[in-house]
C-alpha cells in the first residue's frame, strides 16, 4: 500500500461490529415495511419513522459502550494473566511455582535464569498451563 502502510483489516472489523449492532433495527424496520402489509396489516409511515428513530437512537447511544467492551483484552483464563504480577512460591530453576491473583500456577522463567522464592515476577506469556514469567524489578503491588 502507499506510504508503507500495511492493511490490517481493523477498519473492516470495526465496520462489521457497527453493522452487527444496527442489523437488528434494519430487520425490524424491513419486517414492518415489507412483511406486515402482506398479512393485511397497514402501518402508518409516521409510525415506521418513529420506530426507526427510537431503535437507531438506542443503538447509537449504546454502540460506544459495546465497541469499548469488544476492545478489552481478556480478564479471565490464562490469557488474562499476561501482564499481571505475582510472587514466586517455589524457586524457578527455570521452572517452579508462582502465585498470581491468589492462584498457584506452574511457571517457567522467560530468560531461563534462576528466580528465588519471594521474588516478584510479571507474566509475559502462557504455554499450555505454564505461565512464562520474567523478573519484575518494580516493588509494590502484587496480584
Amino acid at each position: 500500500m502507499e506510504d508503507g502502510k500495511v492493511f490490517d483489516g481493523s477498519g473492516i472489523q470495526k465496520a462489521l461490529k457497527v453493522f452487527s449492532i444496527f442489523i437488528d433495527d434494519l430487520i425490524v424496520i424491513l419486517l414492518v415495511l415489507l412483511v406486515l402489509p402482506k398479512f393485511g396489516v397497514s402501518v402508518p409511515p409516521l409510525a415506521v419513522a418513529a420506530l426507526a428513530v427510537v431503535l437507531i437512537s438506542i443503538d447509537t447511544l449504546t454502540a460506544p459502550l459495546l465497541l469499548r467492551d469488544l476492545k478489552r483484552r481478556p480478564t479471565t483464563g490464562r490469557e488474562g494473566l499476561v501482564g499481571m504480577r505475582g510472587k514466586v512460591v517455589k524457586r524457578l530453576d527455570p521452572e517452579g511455582y508462582v502465585r498470581v491473583r491468589g492462584e498457584l500456577w506452574r511457571a517457567s522463567s522467560a530468560s531461563g535464569s534462576v528466580v528465588d522464592r519471594g521474588a516478584t515476577v510479571r507474566v509475559v506469556g502462557v504455554e499450555g498451563s505454564v505461565l512464562i514469567v520474567d523478573t519484575d524489578d518494580r516493588s509494590g503491588h502484587n496480584n
